[in-house]
């Protein structure tokens, strides 16, 4: 196929088009090897061949219209022309302002463009966004890393009865993988204290033995001694002492006999469990060097781009992908220690080792002399430590996705807020909703929390936030607790077009049922990674129309008490945001409420501060 190009006065970056959207997933991100600027005003040529390779005769592509251009499925609003063989598209600000607008201001992550015709479509391969160093490459670090962190904590399914409860600070994901190390440290570092003790003191067994050896080393006869000396008449000399065994009148000796001895041994269910714990350390460390060199594997390269800039693959999972090297550093490091441990032990204790599974039963050895006693300890720590638990990378690389990573962002943000407000988280889970159409991507995260806080009459409020609901026709049956209902056929995207009621929902990105009593609030609220004023401007009327006025609770006594669109950021010589839509004369009741939620910002905030407050 041809190719796509960006390019402005200066730069030019080629993309290669093909017939298929590229997939940007878990699975295709580590084979990305192309990154753009994500801050210049790009213009996008797409020469008329790649239409002629969709099977349009050449002396019909002048009577193609303008094609319109998306990003990741999005339209932009875009002037366009002809330019000799090529279609050229300037992205702008709005159909009403033809500033030239930067294509990639609001994006992060993995992208692609596609240009729509009608004639058909031609899709760019994906490609990584790089960030300028500075605060936008420090706001998406430490979104990710914060993102990450929370991942690692609700990716667990809790078992009955238990749920997390990590604090918001800890660093779980960085604390669980150093613990995991020095665990592994502890365990070497005291069998190598011990190697000196057990190289003169290892527990043995004396054991009796029979060899042939001179007579005079004899100090009982037996039964195999007199076998021996039957067997072999060959041994027999002439005694001269008149003593011996005598054959006609005559005295003989034998030269040899079989000797009754005693010699150590060291093969004592201990000391072959001791080495079957040693050689089990050494495999287990060798499963991880591999496991976790093969999630490197499976990670977005760092493509190395101009100095000032910073890929969104290193912005967003260089901090895992730095500690998942280190960690492998690390265990690759244990690794060579544990073998040579393990060698060492086997030249110390010359018995097989036992296979070894679970921790053993104590025996009376591994109880009473304190150096086994410390090596029992060690396989108890062992067992408890649990295998090595790495992030699936669909959860660590979800965030490239469809700038997930602003939505989990504000949805952990959300979680730990309303802890801080006082509530305590007592489930969560994923929920597959059967209303999700085939290629509805849905979240690989827990979407549905549950939290409760007592209040002064000694009873319970409980707070439920869900995550990317479905929202459905009065048509289609309730699911997991979402007692919403889309009350309009008309869709704000499609002209006002009417839409089927049997495939006809709404996917807010947060909602929060506030059950107190009897009584039931609800709360609607979307993120958008862009500026404050951006997101009144072009996101305002349509989210109004979709959530407040297409939607509305199941039940009469219930409340709808508003709309929160948070935003990213406000830009310094902005305007100071709205707190709510009703700017002028603020009136109890339904509103817009706008907020901004980043990483720059650690208050408590105002969605959950509402929620709190009416608990």
């Amino acid at each position: 196929m041809s190719q796509l190009e960006l390019f402005t006065d200066t730069e030019r970056v080629a993309l290669r088009l093909q017939r298929e959207p590229a997939t940007v997933c878990a699975e295709t991100l580590h084979r990305i090897r192309l990154s753009v600027k994500a801050d210049r005003l790009w213009r996008i040529r797409i020469p008329h061949a790649a239409f002629a390779e969709l099977g349009v005769e050449p002396e019909d592509i002048a009577h193609i219209s303008i094609p319109t251009l998306l990003l990741n499925g999005e339209p932009i609003v875009t002037m366009g022309w002809r330019d000799q063989d090529s279609f050229v598209l300037t992205p702008v600000v709005s159909i009403a302002n033809t500033r030239p607008a930067v294509l990639f201001k609001d994006s992060i992550g993995a992208v692609s463009l596609s240009v729509d015709s009608s004639i058909g479509a031609i899709h760019t391969e994906a490609f990584f966004l790089s960030l300028k160093r500075g605060f936008v490459a420090d706001y998406v670090s430490k979104m990710a890393d914060y993102v990450v962190d929370r991942l690692n904590v609700w990716a667990k399914a809790p078992t009955p009865g238990e749920y997390l409860t990590a604090p918001a600070e800890e660093s779980t994901f960085a604390t669980e993988l150093q613990n995991r190390l020095d665990s592994i440290e502890r365990t070497l570092k005291t069998f190598e204290q011990l190697l000196p003790y057990f190289r003169t003191n290892a527990k043995f067994e004396l054991v009796s033995q029979e060899t042939v050896d001179g007579v005079g080393r004899l100090t009982g006869f037996s039964h195999s001694t007199l076998r021996h000396v039957i067997e072999h008449p060959e041994d027999l000399v002439t005694s001269s002492h008149g003593t011996g065994i005598r054959i006609h009148n005559r005295y003989y000796m034998p030269r040899h006999t079989l000797v009754e001895t005693k010699r150590k041994t060291f093969d004592l269910p201990e000391n072959r469990l001791m080495l079957g714990f040693l050689e089990c350390v050494t495999e287990v460390l060798e499963a991880e060097v591999e496991a976790v060199g093969a999630r490197r594997s499976q990670l977005p390269e760092l493509l190395k781009v101009e100095d000032e800039y910073v890929s969104s693959a290193e912005a967003i999972m260089g901090v895992v992908l730095k500690r998942l090297k280190n960690h492998q550093s690390q265990l690759e490091a244990l690794l060579s220690h544990a073998k040579r441990i393990s060698g060492q032990y086997r030249q110390v204790l010359p018995v097989t080792p036992a296979p070894y599974g679970e921790t053993p039963v104590p025996s009376k050895v591994f109880l009473t002399i304190p150096a086994y006693r410390l090596v029992y300890q060690c396989m108890c720590d062992w067992q408890k430590m649990g295998p090595l638990h790495l992030m699936d990378e669909g959860l660590l690389l979800t965030t490239f996705e469809r700038s997930r990573l602003y939505e989990l962002f504000c949805l952990f943000k959300l979680i730990d807020d309303l802890r801080a407000a006082g509530f305590e988280i007592t489930d969560h889970k994923r929920f597959v909703y059967s209303a999700r159409p085939p290629h509805w991507p849905q979240s690989p995260v827990p979407n549905t929390f549950v939290l409760e806080k007592p209040t002064a009459d000694n009873s319970v409020c409980r707070a439920t936030v869900f995550y990317e609901p479905f929202v459905c026709s009065p048509r289609m049956p309730l699911e997991n607790g979402v007692g919403l209902v889309r009350t309009s056929p008309f869709s704000w995207d499609g002209g006002f077009k009417t839409t089927d009621a049997q495939n006809s929902f709404v996917t807010p990105d947060y909602i929060v049922k506030l059950q107190t009593g009897e009584r039931v609030r609800w709360f609607i609220a979307d993120a958008k990674y862009t500026d404050g004023w951006n997101a009144v401007q072009t996101q305002t009327r349509e989210l109004l129309f979709k959530y407040l006025y297409s939607v509305c609770p199941v039940n009469d006594d219930e409340t709808l008490e508003g709309l929160w669109i948070l935003y990213g950021w406000l830009k310094p010589e902005s305007e100071p945001m709205p707190v709510t839509a009703r700017k002028w004369a603020a009136k109890p009741g339904v509103d817009v409420h706008y907020e901004e939620v980043s990483p720059m910002v650690t208050d408590v905030g105002r969605l959950a501060a509402t929620v709190a407050s009416l608990a």
